[in-house]
């Protein structure tokens, strides 16, 4: 008598057979060398690639998306060792304080899938000695003057207060100002910016970067901190994943009431 198993059976027999299949790949090295903001160059090192069918990279820089933005790159291995370059000159390059994270999908012969445990790294401008000076969801970063951090803090906070005591707009999640001594100082970190740009917001990644000499932290520095968050909270508070924008003159308008009243500049 012949017998007939259901084919929903043989599937979950296969099934079961490829999960408990066991891959003998052993990752010795898994590293990111990165030279910013121009490029970073994902190294792997496998103990044995003899089995090896395909490398591939996945990775992704932490940002506000409606989508999932990772990308997979296939590698070829050289031995027992897969490296991709990451070319930030031709992509433009994440702001500092972005963060980049990483893994490996390494798949053999008999199509078993090993994927390596997630690696990441934050972007920093190491040409420069930061400190930092936080007030709740804002963190403030600077190397130049020694109440230059203290005063832009302040001037964030009460930007803040005054956007949500006033239009009833709030910060969601943390921001972070790098406010560095010179404009040009600012542009090197930044691929690709006008060269006559003072500030930068990366409204995506939560992120503002401003050139600040110290001498004008006060008259200039504390309105323009205050302008730049403002239309950061507001890109923030108004996003839509339906598409839309706003009118130019109401995020100018609003982040220009945000600056305060204006502050004479020193003509020095």
């Amino acid at each position: 008598m012949k017998k007939y198993i259901p084919i929903a059976l043989l599937l979950i027999f296969a099934w079961a057979g490829s999960a408990h299949a066991q891959s003998n790949i052993t990752v010795t090295r898994n590293e990111a060398q990165v030279d910013f903001p121009q490029s970073v160059t994902f190294q792997l090192e496998l103990a044995d690639a003899s089995d090896v069918a395909s490398v591939s990279l996945v990775y992704e820089v932490d940002k506000l998306s409606c989508l999932d933005a990772n990308t997979a790159v296939p590698v070829p291995l050289n031995g027992n060792q897969a490296e991709w370059t990451w070319e930030m000159v031709r992509s433009g390059n994440p702001p500092p304080g972005a963060t980049l994270r990483w893994h490996w999908q390494i798949t053999d012969h008999q199509g078993n899938m090993t994927t390596t445990e997630e690696q990441s790294h934050t972007f920093v401008d190491d040409r420069f000695d930061w400190q930092t000076v936080t007030a709740p969801n804002i963190r403030l970063h600077w190397y130049e003057g020694e109440n230059v951090g203290p005063i832009l803090l302040d001037a964030a906070v009460a930007g803040l207060d005054q956007l949500q005591n006033e239009m009833g707009i709030t910060l969601d999640s943390e921001v972070q100002l790098f406010i560095y001594g010179e404009s040009d100082d600012m542009r090197d970190a930044v691929l690709y910016i006008q060269n006559w740009a003072g500030g930068v917001a990366f409204s995506d990644y939560n992120i503002i970067l401003i050139g600040v000499p110290p001498r004008i932290a006060e008259s200039w520095g504390v309105p323009t901190v205050r302008h730049e968050l403002a239309h950061l909270v507001i890109g923030e508070f108004g996003r839509s994943c339906v598409g839309g924008s706003r009118p130019t003159w109401l995020d100018e308008g609003l982040a220009v009431y945000a600056e305060g009243e204006p502050k004479p500049i020193d003509p020095r």
